[in-house]
């Protein structure tokens, strides 16, 4: 049974020439679906270029606590009080937690 919610994408897709899925353009959803099969540390550079890509809607303040918090992790791990883990492993952690 088609929901109002789907209805609307539908016409908007009819009249844009786009595809929706989810709410957003089937280009956006192809991307991350093409991004979830690079390596982790490929993703994690991927995801600073989009955010950095953002600029000044950055809060400094809010860019600053990340900023410690990043020194913060990396003198942990330096010091050996933190273990880093593959990515893979952790992706694999939580999804167990999530799905139970």
């Amino acid at each position: 049974m088609p929901t109002i919610h789907g209805d609307f994408l539908r016409d908007i897709a009819k009249t844009s020439g786009m595809v929706y899925c989810f709410g957003m353009p089937a280009s956006v959803n192809q991307l991350f679906e093409e991004a979830l099969l690079l390596p982790g540390a490929h993703r994690a550079i991927l995801a600073d270029k989009l955010v950095e890509s953002l600029g000044a809607a950055i809060d400094p303040a809010i860019e600053e606590a990340h900023l410690e918090k990043v020194r913060e992790r990396r003198e942990g791990v330096s010091s050996g009080q933190v273990t880093i883990l593959p990515g893979d492993e952790v992706m694999t952690r939580a999804r167990a937690r999530v799905h139970g």
